[in-house]
């Protein structure tokens, strides 16, 4: 074959190339190859990667999602991509890589957790049309159910037309669909309703609404209460099991992860219970958005406030009493009650203004184990030894008064009441004013 000729098929296999070098190295057909070859290198232009995708962010468990969605390849000089790769470092044993080879070229992946690497190899000549197609439906997705969020994970994604490579990288961020749950919420007996959730996050998948949500109790006791701002207004209820000790409230709709997130950071527990049931209640919230199920679980510890007891003596009629008559009954419409203490330890009535000493005398009926004394010194009847609530009651309304003696004094007596439970809590002191005449 004349050298022209065959130079010429070099140059249009080799097209664009400079014509000029082949006539320069007709004489030489090998030199003018090894020329010709290092003149095409130096002449063409590298692939270019563009509206690669810098950060990328996840939500685990959710869909697989792409990676670099509008990422494009081109080839100035339109050569054929020859390979392209998918690299990623920060890689998890949870981690998944998928692709969709609608050019049916060969591919490959592997992975080594040792290093925490990853890479998908696709081979074969093709088109950079052809390349950014399947390079578009490269997906990551995190399989776990409680992800490794800590590893930067880096996406470095390379074309390659048989002399040159290029890459660009995508930072991957994996965020869980639900979190920010108080692993422990206290509420304290007589204070008002405490949020469950305050900074729950809810962060739902690219384009996805939750469907529902639920806020499921163990160990509920009917003095418990559950309350919700539905601002969203989603269709909602309410049952309660207490056979079962189970109650559950229930969101139902299509809304976003941010209209899930305000009203589950709304809902609100309270115990209404004078003396609470101070068991722990197990709280599980639960989003579903038609195809995942997450959840977060909490406590919630109820603690009693200490309160203490009260005494109410409930005499609307003025009292009196003659000198040296018959013991009257000053507190037969009493009540005691304590809110959280079934039993009381001790009982204080002292006539705290008016007292004439060695005259006045204050006595009770024994009963249900509680004894009791007079001290004609400072005027103090005290009751002692622990016993029901009730029974105390009955003790105080059994308690009299008279004086007695010659020169009784007719001065307005005050009796003061105060009674103690067994955490040694005393209730406030209460009087009754007493009229004495002779």
């Amino acid at each position: 074959m004349p050298k022209q000729i065959w130079l010429a098929k070099l140059c249009r296999q080799l097209a664009p190339c400079d014509s000029r070098v082949a006539r320069r190295r007709v004489a030489a057909p090998q030199s003018a190859m090894i020329e010709l070859l290092e003149s095409r290198q130096l002449l063409s232009a590298a692939p270019m990667l563009t509206a690669v995708s810098p950060t990328a962010t996840f939500v685990s468990p959710g869909p697989a999602q792409a990676i670099s969605p509008n990422i494009v390849v081109t080839q100035p000089d339109g050569l054929k991509i020859q390979s392209a790769t998918v690299t990623f470092s920060g890689w998890q044993p949870e981690d998944r890589l998928a692709f969709f080879n609608s050019q049916s070229l060969q591919h490959s992946f592997t992975q080594d957790f040792s290093t925490n690497t990853a890479t998908l190899t696709i081979m074969g000549a093709a088109t950079a049309a052809a390349y950014q197609t399947l390079l578009r439906s490269v997906t990551y997705q995190d399989v776990a159910g409680n992800p490794n969020t800590a590893p930067a994970r880096i996406a470095t994604i390379g074309v390659n037309d048989g002399s040159q490579n290029v890459t660009a990288a995508t930072s991957i961020g994996v965020v869980r669909y639900l979190t920010g749950a108080t692993p422990v919420v206290g509420f304290i007996q007589g204070a008002g309703p405490v949020a469950l959730a305050p900074n729950l996050v809810v962060t739902a998948p690219v384009g996805v609404n939750v469907q529902n949500a639920t806020v499921t109790f163990t160990n509920w006791q009917g003095e418990d209460r559950l309350a919700f701002n539905n601002s969203v207004g989603l269709q909602h209820s309410f049952v309660q099991n207490l056979a079962a000790r189970t109650a559950t409230l229930t969101m139902t709709g299509a809304a976003s992860g941010t209209a899930y997130q305000t009203l589950l950071r709304s809902v609100t527990y309270q115990d209404v219970a004078g003396n609470p049931i101070t068991t722990t209640r197990g709280v599980k919230i639960s989003l579903n958005d038609g195809k995942t199920t997450v959840s977060v679980a909490e406590n919630v510890t109820v603690t009693k406030a200490m309160q203490p007891p009260l005494v109410q003596i409930n005499d609307s009629a003025s009292l009196s009493v003659r000198a040296n008559a018959a013991p009257l009954d000053i507190f037969s419409q009493a009540l005691i009650t304590d809110p959280d203490s079934m039993n009381l330890s001790s009982l204080t009535v002292k006539i705290s203004a008016g007292y004439y000493a060695t005259h006045d005398i204050l006595t009770f009926k024994t009963q249900f184990g509680i004894s009791g004394s007079f001290n004609s010194t400072t005027g103090i009847l005290t009751l002692t030894g622990e016993s029901y609530v009730g029974h105390y009651r009955e003790a105080l309304r059994s308690v009299t008064f008279r004086t007695i003696g010659t020169g009784v004094s007719i001065a307005p007596r005050t009796l003061t009441v105060v009674a103690t439970d067994t955490s040694n809590r005393s209730s406030i002191p209460v009087s009754l004013d007493l009229s004495v005449s002779n």
